[in-house]
């Protein structure tokens, strides 16, 4: 908890506080392990997605693949809707616009399988993911991906 309320605070030195909070996701992940907390080992790793994808020292592209990682993960384990909700913070639309496109095509299925909440509220989040990929996904682009997204046949 000390590293989430390290990364949150807006005064300091604010390189210093992702660092600290990247160490605490470390630290956490030799208590936190997946045989023995599996909901906490993903929180966590999703908490170190968020590290890495805001981290300030090293490599930008190696920090957001570490991210990446991070949150694939976390896919392990938790559920599908809110990792692909935490993935577009990273995979976001002007970084990696084909994998923005493909994480919002999973999204777009996820909310169509979803079993709760309101079917029509479900639907909609879904067609309005669907909306995004194939703001990217076009058909002279990828039309391939462009179909599947069109029918809602498959994972990108």
């Amino acid at each position: 908890m000390f590293g989430i309320g390290l990364y949150k605070v807006p005064v300091g030195n604010r390189q210093l506080n992702l660092e600290i909070f990247w160490v605490c996701q470390q630290l956490a992940l030799q208590v936190f392990t997946r045989q023995k907390s599996a909901q906490n080992w993903a929180m966590t790793q999703t908490n170190l997605g968020t590290a890495y994808s805001n981290r300030i020292r090293g490599e930008r592209a190696d920090n957001l693949e570490r991210a990446i990682a991070a949150y694939e993960q976390a896919l392990e384990v938790r559920r599908a809707i809110a990792a692909y909700e935490q993935a577009l913070e990273v995979r976001t639309r002007e970084a990696f616009p084909e994998d923005w496109a493909g994480t919002q095509n999973n999204l777009g299925l996820a909310y169509s399988d979803r079993i709760r909440g309101e079917r029509a509220d479900n639907l909609e989040r879904a067609i309005a993911a669907y909306e995004q990929a194939l703001e990217v996904l076009t058909r002279e682009a990828f039309p391939q991906d462009w179909a599947m997204t069109q029918t809602g046949d498959r994972r990108l």
